[in-house]
Parts: structure tokens; C-alpha cells; sequence
């Protein structure tokens, strides 16, 4: 698995918890991991040259 794969699967993780708050209607209750695990992906993507 490539780095740019990992950031693919960070990304569709964060977005799963997100969709799920939504559904519940609550906010997602931990902003700082979700904002964390999105710049690690973003990171990743850059390194990979994306």
C-alpha cells in the first residue's frame, strides 16, 4: 500500500465519522483528532507528489 493509499483511507475515515454525526445529528465530538488525521493524509498526498 502506497502512502497516497493510506491518505485515501485516512481521508474516507474521517469522512465516515463526519457523515455519521451528521446522520445522528451530532457534531463530531473530537474536532482535533478529525483536523489531525486530515493533515496527516494531506501530508501524505504531498509527499507522494500529489
Amino acid at each position: 500500500m502506497t502512502d497516497k493509499d493510506l491518505a485515501i483511507r485516512k481521508i474516507q475515515g474521517v469522512l465516515g465519522m463526519v457523515r455519521i454525526g451528521n446522520v445522528q445529528g451530532f457534531e463530531v465530538c473530537n474536532m482535533k483528532a478529525t483536523e489531525k488525521k486530515l493533515e496527516e493524509a494531506l501530508q501524505l498526498l504531498r509527499k507522494e507528489g500529489a
